[in-house]
């Protein structure tokens, strides 16, 4: 559902949608009483059992990086977290879960390495969640959740390579989550440079020439002012992504949806457009962050969002939209808070 392709007849509470032949066509209307969500929400409700009857698209999932089954329940299909005890009501709101198993793999890294390294013990902090803790608190394990159908898979980390992590250690993990559980779906996302620009990434083992083969979906962060925010992932993916990934490996998107409202950077960024210096920590200037309106922020990703839909529709090796972020604003502290 496209914003240009749709006129609102606000007296007589109308959609009229125009859509592509041999397309079905889910309108969700949302009432939302936050302005953060008024486009987003309108361009990306999509539910698990949204169909497009053609050959072009395998398009199934929305999610967030947030997961909140209470609001996103009837319009998000994917809901991925470290919170175990949060999927049995994402299931009951039509969303299927993937349990996010960063820290029973991966640790601190002990100097001279930076960043994030494998753990040591990694096979008992997988083991840990998978199933040798069940009953000991009201913390479910891993393995109970898929037998009861509320996750299909795990997400190994947001943006590991980058953080230091090597290929061979994330192939480790996930070549373990596949061993006890093969049917998982295997996720990760990844920094831009590590995979788009391997050839020159100055930390050669964290460099990827091919997806390891345990891991099922992919995602890269990209994030711009511009259009280059939709134009630059969709050909990257095709030219630098897709090579490096088996016929039956799929891709997630990552639009950006993010801005701030919650602590002193509010008054300034948004209200303020002109103002300089503040929020340089989220993202930076030219990295997806920056002072602009709140409503410019409003429109650029509502216009983000419609642009990555479109894309997905036309590229059979998309298998969900997982936007960041959704939740309340993160401290920062450019802005003294």
């Amino acid at each position: 559902l496209v914003r240009s392709h749709h006129t609102w007849s606000q007296s007589s509470m109308r959609l009229h949608v125009k859509s592509t032949p041999g397309t079905c066509v889910l309108v969700v209307l949302c009432v939302c009483h936050h302005p953060i969500c008024d486009a987003a929400r309108d361009q990306l409700s999509l539910r698990n059992h949204f169909s497009i009857e053609n050959n072009t698209t395998n398009l199934k999932y929305l999610g967030f990086y947030g997961c909140d089954p209470t609001t996103q329940s009837g319009w998000a299909s994917l809901c991925i977290s470290r919170n175990l005890s949060v999927f049995a009501e994402a299931k009951e709101g039509g969303m299927d879960g993937m349990a996010s198993v960063i820290w029973a793999f991966f640790r601190n890294a002990i100097p001279p390495r930076t960043g994030l390294q494998l753990r040591p013990d990694y096979e008992a902090g997988w083991a840990s969640q998978w199933n040798s803790s069940c009953g000991a608190d009201t913390t479910p394990c891993i393995s109970d959740l898929a037998k009861a159908g509320t996750v299909f898979g795990v997400f190994l980390g947001d943006e590991l390579l980058g953080a230091g992590v090597t290929v061979s250690e994330l192939t480790t993990a996930a070549d373990t989550v596949k061993r006890d559980w093969p049917e998982a779906v295997v996720c990760w996302n990844e920094e831009w440079a590590p995979v788009v620009q391997n050839d020159t990434y100055p930390i050669r083992a964290s460099a990827l020439h091919a997806v390891p083969t345990s891991i099922d979906w992919i995602s890269l962060d990209f994030y711009r002012l511009d259009s280059t925010a939709w134009t630059t992932p969709e050909t990257e993916y095709a030219t630098k992504v897709y090579p490096k990934m088996n016929p039956s490996q799929r891709a997630l998107q990552v639009p950006q949806a993010f801005g701030r409202t919650h602590d002193l950077c509010g008054p300034v960024c948004y209200v303020n457009a002109s103002e300089s210096g503040c929020c340089s920590h989220n993202h930076g200037v030219g990295g997806g962050q920056t002072n602009h309106s709140f409503q410019w922020w409003d429109n650029h990703s509502a216009e983000v969002a419609t642009h990555y839909y479109e894309w997905a529709l036309r590229d059979p090796r998309i298998i969900g939209i997982n936007p960041w972020y959704f939740g309340d604003d993160r401290p920062d502290n450019a802005c003294g808070s």
